[in-house]
């Protein structure tokens, strides 16, 4: 199997100069919370179904908003 963490540790030290640390986390978080409504939603691993409720789609949808405002608050901000 592949070891994926050099290249996640590469991949976070351009994107977090790139982005903005508080976006690239942002980011990766709201990743994982989509990711596990989705498995969640499918049952996958073994895991009970959870159906998608108005609750749970509020929780990512505020998520990825925040995401966006953290990215807007931060355009007039380039890098040198």
């Amino acid at each position: 199997m592949l070891n994926t963490l050099p290249l996640f540790l590469a991949g976070a030290i351009v994107l977090a100069s790139r982005l903005d640390v508080a976006l690239f986390f942002t980011s990766g978080v709201s990743g994982q919370v989509l990711i596990s409504l989705r498995i969640d939603g499918f049952g996958w691993f073994e895991i009970p179904m959870r159906s998608l409720t108005f609750e749970r789609m509020l929780g990512a949808v505020l998520m990825i908003d925040g995401g966006l405002l953290i990215q807007r608050g931060s355009e007039g901000e380039g890098i040198p």
